[in-house]
């Protein structure tokens, strides 16, 4: 009996204490979860080992034929020319950084020569792609055409002119103690009008000390002190509320002094003018006196050095 239910079943039955045999017990299949269809595995559980192949990465090579691994040491694939290397990819940014900076010929002309060697560098790096070494000579001639117009005369006249505009700011701001988009704006619009920069900080400096809504016991407005009645034979229509206007005020103040110096053809007697006025400078000229009365020497020993 104990062997028939062992060949009927394939377990082994159990004994009771009495010493007659049970059949085997009968276990029930578990319920698979509400909405889920279990299927059962089909072969043999494969275990993960430490030598297979994990899950392959966009970023690696082509798989090695010889393993059947990827290789991590080309880095990322063109889909045109196959696997890039560190080098070639060090080369392409190396020269789309030079290509980058010779756009702007202020940079200067240290970096005039570094387009050669990087041409050199990406023809005799052997193993490169064609469409590699194509975009390394393409952004060689770039940096080539950069330094050419970075040394050409214009640009370095603007360069020039730079350097000179950001020191003489600096200097302003420095000595006068005033704001830099101040000391900017007077550069620049002296510039403009053709006057000087360092007289026109001169200017200023002696006429409102760089307050914007300075009034002379005359009437005199703004940064430039300039006559309400001056400022509308310059610009009709004019208010007086516009003279505290900076940007019009120097305009206007820089424009009657390049006037004063095309008339009386002498620096010193436009700013005498400037100050007393061209009729009365122009009186005491016929009338053989000297009209200085110090104020064109303040304003020149005011000037940026």
């Amino acid at each position: 009996m104990l062997r028939l239910l062992q060949t009927t079943t394939g377990e082994r039955p159990r004994r009771t204490r009495g010493g007659a045999t049970a059949p085997p017990p009968r276990y029930r299949a578990r319920r698979p979860a509400r909405g889920r269809t279990r299927v059962p595995p089909t072969g043999p559980r494969r275990w993960r080992r430490a030598r297979d192949a994990g899950r392959p990465d966009r970023r690696q090579g082509p798989a090695d034929p010889r393993t059947g691994t990827p290789d991590r040491r080309t880095g990322p694939i063109d889909r045109r020319t196959g696997p890039i290397d560190r080098r070639a990819r060090g080369l392409i940014r190396r020269a789309r950084e030079l290509a980058r900076r010779f756009r702007d010929p202020l940079i200067g002309l240290a970096l005039a020569g570094a387009a050669a060697p990087l041409a050199r560098a990406g023809k005799r790096s052997p193993g490169l792609a064609p469409a590699v070494e194509g975009e390394l000579e393409q952004e060689a001639r770039s940096a080539a055409l950069g330094a050419h117009i970075a040394t050409t005369p214009a640009a370095e006249r603007r360069t020039a002119e730079e350097r000179e505009r950001a020191d003489t700011v600096r200097t302003a701001v420095r000595r006068y103690g005033i704001d830099r988009r101040l000391a900017e704006d007077i550069y620049d619009i002296a510039t403009e009008e053709g006057i000087d920069p360092a007289l026109a900080f001169g200017l200023v400096k002696v006429e409102s000390d760089f307050r914007h809504r300075a009034i002379s016991p005359v009437g005199a407005r703004g940064l430039t002190q300039l006559m309400p009645r001056t400022a509308r034979w310059l610009l009709p229509g004019i208010t007086n509320e516009d003279l505290f206007n900076r940007h019009i005020n120097l305009r206007l103040g820089f424009r009657y002094l390049r006037q004063l110096i095309e008339d009386f053809g002498d620096l010193r007697l436009a700013l005498l003018a400037y100050n007393r006025g061209p009729g009365i400078v122009e009186r005491i000229l016929r009338e053989g006196g000297d009209p200085d009365n110090g104020y064109a020497d303040r304003v020149l020993a005011a000037r940026v050095a």
